[in-house]
């Protein structure tokens, strides 16, 4: 299994542990204190290495790249917070994970090789995540469902922006392209929270709890910086993107959540498209 490749997986490990426990960690914090607090430590973190390793191969155009994806990833949470208000999850989250295809389709046309098991793989990949996140029943009565397929929609969108953006970004440097990222992230929440009006405070003995989210989403942010230096998008953005499927091992491990039949189906063909994409 190539380095790229494990370096995606520990992002998908990364990110799948934080959305399971960031919303357990801040249940009574508002929404855009547990996002912002979170993108506050990961930018902290980041800016930190930056200061003592330096940026020496930053560039304009790499740092504007950085901000489209934390523009992207800023965007593609709150679309999907307010796609989640209005239908329901089985809706929602499969919609939403769709978003891998915007970079697979940029290193496609960016002239990366696309060999049959390689393209079976993403297929499994992708498909295996969409059915892994479905919700076996809904879970309550839903405003719009049809405005949450649009909304989650814009979020995938959005969300695959951030994947596609942060490669060519990590080309001035992993920690300058999270530290970038994670600031034009971080002033989308905050923009949102005034324009909205809402509490952008908690009380202090809950932020480190907050942080346990950020520090998660900046490894996983790195480790996906890092695998798109050494490996190929199309293949990498995949194999990251299967995050969905450890929020639901999780949930079926520690919050007595059930797979269904369905779930369980999506969660072998997914590792059996990680084991097709790891093939050199």
């Amino acid at each position: 299994m190539s380095l790229a490749v494990v370096l995606a997986l520990l992002t998908a490990l990364a990110y799948g542990v934080a959305n399971y426990a960031g919303p357990r960690l801040a249940r009574d914090a508002p929404t855009l204190v547990v996002i912002g607090s979170g993108q506050l430590v990961a930018l902290s973190l980041s800016v930190l290495f930056v200061i003592v390793l330096g940026a020496p191969q930053a560039t304009l155009e790499t740092t504007m790249w950085g901000l489209i994806a934390g523009i992207g990833n800023g965007f593609g949470v709150l679309l999907f917070y307010k796609a989640a208000k209005l239908g329901p999850l089985s809706i929602v989250v499969p919609i939403g994970a769709l978003g891998v295809i915007v970079p697979v389709a940029a290193g496609l046309l960016a002239g990366e090789s696309a060999t049959s098991v390689k393209l079976l793989g993403i297929a499994l990949g992708v498909g295996g995540m969409v059915v892994a996140s479905k919700r076996g029943e809904d879970d309550g009565d839903h405003l719009d469902p049809r405005a949450a397929a649009i909304w989650a929609a814009g979020s995938a969108v959005a969300f695959g922006l951030f994947l596609a953006a942060l490669a060519p970004a990590a080309e001035g440097g992993v920690f300058a392209a999270v530290a970038t990222s994670r600031s034009s992230m971080l002033a989308i929440v905050v923009c949102a929270g005034i324009a909205l009006h809402r509490p952008l405070t908690a009380p202090l003995h809950r932020l480190w709890r907050l942080a346990i989210p950020g520090v998660l989403l900046f490894s996983g942010t790195l480790a996906y910086s890092l695998a798109t230096r050494l490996g190929e998008l199309s293949i990498v953005s995949v194999v990251a993107s299967l995050f969905p499927v450890v929020t639901v091992s999780l949930a079926y491990t520690f919050a007595g959540e059930r797979l269904t039949r369905t779930q369980a189906v999506g969660v072998v063909a997914a590792l059996c498209g990680v084991v097709l994409l790891s093939v050199r």
